[in-house]
């Protein structure tokens, strides 16, 4: 394996420039950016690039009790991820957050 991802479900009171600068500050990263989707209804997302990682965070509705998502792929991977080659951190993560950060985190382990 050569990549990693990981994809994690986040429940924040706050707003979402709100939770990204806690994760920015608490991870020690540089901070979001925002932008707007492409697509219909153009929701606004955060990104942030640190250490060869992608990071992006959104509002999400696909999991229970869980008001944001939050993603990391390891950049230049592409041959990895379509061969299914990454290795998936995400219940570490979600761990991580929840223990360290004290946000409620649940993982993505790709069976949702």
């Amino acid at each position: 394996m050569q990549g990693a991802k990981a994809n994690i479900y986040l429940e924040y009171d706050g707003n979402l420039e709100d939770l990204a600068n806690k994760i920015s500050n608490d991870l020690n990263i540089p901070a979001f950016r925002f932008d707007s989707d492409q697509d219909y209804p153009h929701e606004i997302y955060a990104m942030s690039e640190c250490l060869g990682f992608e990071m992006w965070l959104c509002h999400s509705n696909k999991k229970t009790g869980c008001n944001y998502e939050f993603t990391i792929e390891t950049m230049h991977s592409l041959n990895e991820a379509v061969n299914d080659k990454m290795a998936n951190l995400s219940p570490w993560l979600a761990r991580y957050f929840t223990e360290i950060f004290k946000i409620q985190a649940n993982p993505n382990i790709g069976n949702e």
